[in-house]
């Protein structure tokens, strides 16, 4: 009897204790704060975003000989859609227009006539579709799309124009470096090339961004 006494007395100890480990758990909440919940969010919206920066193009006048001036600094503007997704990839899709260099040539007599200055300027539209993803508060994207390529000149007086589309790779990184609810400001880095042009260029600038519509969540 005292055996049987003994052993009912450990079997209530330890139901006992396992009552309160439950409890413990339960009044515990899960730890929401780890590296999944930092760098996505279960609520998914579609984003707007706008974004400004200067450029510079990488390369050397076509005809360095007469050329007098050229200058390779200039400036891009563009728009973005993402749907920025609960999932780890967000599509996105983005269309700007970048003023890339311009130069001024003086040309002598020659088989094509009469000497003369030739103002360029060169510029594109890029049209690049592509997935990025959110790493904490730094968001990288890839885009393969198409650029098209302007020149236009203007000699004696004239002015010509001509289009050269081209196939077009971007690498882009962008930092957070404003969140005040729907609004975000980001810093953004991003190298565009041309390949079928051989046109590559560099800009750094900043894009405000903008939830549009949410999906899902509170």
């Amino acid at each position: 009897m005292t055996g049987m006494r003994h052993g009912f007395a450990m079997l209530a100890i330890g139901v006992a204790l396992g009552s309160a480990g439950v409890a413990h758990a339960q009044a515990v909440p899960e730890d929401v704060g780890g590296p999944a919940s930092a760098t996505k969010s279960d609520r998914s919206a579609l984003e707007v975003s706008l974004k400004v920066a200067p450029s510079v193009v990488f390369g050397e006048p076509a005809n360095p000989t007469y050329t007098q001036s050229t200058s390779r600094v200039g400036a891009s503007v563009s728009g973005s859609v993402t749907y920025r997704s609960s999932y780890f990839i967000d599509p996105v899709l983005e269309i700007g227009y970048a003023w890339l260099a311009r130069g001024t040539s003086e040309l002598p007599q020659g088989p094509w006539g009469e000497g003369g200055v030739l103002d360029q300027e060169l510029g594109t539209w890029f049209f690049s579709p592509g997935i990025s993803t959110q790493l904490w508060r730094v968001r990288p994207r890839v885009g393969l799309g198409l650029a098209v390529i302007t020149q236009s000149n203007t000699f004696r007086g004239e002015q010509t124009s001509t289009t050269q589309p081209s196939l077009l790779s971007q690498l882009a990184v962008a930092v957070r470096a404003l969140q005040l609810g729907s609004l975000g400001l980001d810093a953004e880095a991003s190298l565009v090339r041309a390949s079928g042009a051989d046109v590559t260029f560099i800009s750094i600038g900043v894009a405000g961004r903008l939830d549009v519509l949410p999906f899902g969540g509170p």
